[in-house]
């Protein structure tokens, strides 16, 4: 059984803010009306959905069920254009990253950094 294919593209964000294990950011490429939100505890993985372009799930608007454990523990949310994470440890999804201003230091260098681009530069 693979990852559950989640509502937030955070490949397309661009961060913001980072402090190792959480990230802030914004996506001004897919800025769907409405707001989403995963939540994972060791392999229980929890989604709410109710964003203008996005799939329906299971339950209408929500989603629970099981995936791998990739972390312990793990957040992710959105709102519009605006998405925000952290991951205790981090993983792929929220990898460690130190970041201020729209300015990244770690894991690359540079000014608004894509989230994508950070993970490609990892592999």
């Amino acid at each position: 059984m693979g990852p559950i294919k989640d509502s937030i593209d955070e490949s397309k964000v661009t961060i913001m803010g980072a402090c190792c294990c959480n990230y802030n950011g914004f996506d001004c490429e897919n800025s769907p009306i409405g707001c989403a939100e995963n939540n994972t505890c060791l392999c229980l993985h929890c989604e709410f959905c109710c964003k203008s372009d996005a799939e329906q799930l299971t339950c209408i608007c929500c989603n629970i069920g099981c995936e791998p454990v990739t972390t312990c523990v793990k957040s992710e949310a959105q709102i519009c254009c605006m998405t925000g994470a952290c991951a205790f440890p981090p993983d792929n999804e929220v990898p460690c990253i130190i970041a201020t201003c729209c300015i990244t230091c770690y894991p690359a260098m540079g000014p608004c950094l894509k989230l994508g681009d950070i993970r490609d530069g990892q592999d």
